[in-house]
């Protein structure tokens, strides 16, 4: 992920809302599917989606640092979410990268 740190208020939030559309979306298209299909066929389809929205989550979490690892961290010790969902949110425990301390540090000052 080659994505720039979001520092201000409203990169922070353009970021979350930009993940929520995304999956969003992801959900409509899973939800228009499930008329068409047998149970069997759309609990793939639904596995699928919740696949692809865990990536969503991790990927966007991994980016927004702090606050946001920390809930995916709760949220993944409790069986609230999706399996698939849970097992990606896992992964902030040892593979989100730390922040940068000059930047922390330039943060703070300013």
């Amino acid at each position: 992920m080659n994505q720039e740190l979001p520092i201000s208020s409203f990169n922070r939030t353009k970021t979350i809302v930009k993940s929520a559309v995304k999956i969003g979306s992801k959900k409509v298209v899973q939800f228009s599917k499930k008329a068409f299909l047998s149970k069997n066929n759309y609990k793939k389809v639904e596995d699928k989606t919740n696949n692809e929205i865990a990536q969503i989550l991790f990927e966007n979490i991994s980016l927004l640092k702090g606050t946001a690892v920390k809930i995916a961290q709760a949220l993944a010790l409790h069986n609230i979410l999706p399996q698939n969902i849970q097992k990606e949110l896992s992964k902030s425990y040892n593979q989100v990268k730390p922040i940068n301390q000059a930047l922390v540090i330039k943060l703070i000052q300013n």
